[in-house]
C-alpha cells in the first residue's frame, strides 16, 4: 500500500486513503454499483414473477380438480337456449 505523507509528514490514515480513492475514481465506482443495482433488481423481478406463474398453475390445478369432483357444475354460465 502507498503510505504516503502529507505535508505535515504524518502518515495518512486508511479513512483518508479510501476517501481519496473514491474521489479518484467516483464515476466508475458509481458505475460499477449502478450495474450491480439493476441486475440485482432484474434477478428480484424474474423471482416474484416466477413465483406467480406457480401460484397461478396452482390455482388452475385446484380449479380442475374441483370441476373433476363436480361434472355437473361448468365453470362458465349456461344459457337458457343451450
Amino acid at each position: 500500500m502507498n503510505d504516503s505523507t502529507p505535508e505535515d509528514d504524518e502518515p495518512t490514515t486508511y479513512v483518508e486513503n479510501s476517501k481519496n480513492l473514491f474521489r479518484k475514481h467516483t464515476p466508475k465506482v458509481l458505475a460499477v454499483g449502478g450495474v450491480f443495482g439493476s441486475v440485482a433488481l432484474a434477478v428480484i423481478a424474474a423471482s416474484l414473477a416466477g413465483g406467480r406463474d406457480s401460484e397461478n398453475a396452482e390455482d388452475q390445478e385446484s380449479l380442475s380438480a374441483a370441476a373433476q369432483r363436480a361434472p355437473g357444475l361448468s365453470a362458465g354460465p349456461t344459457w337458457a337456449g343451450d
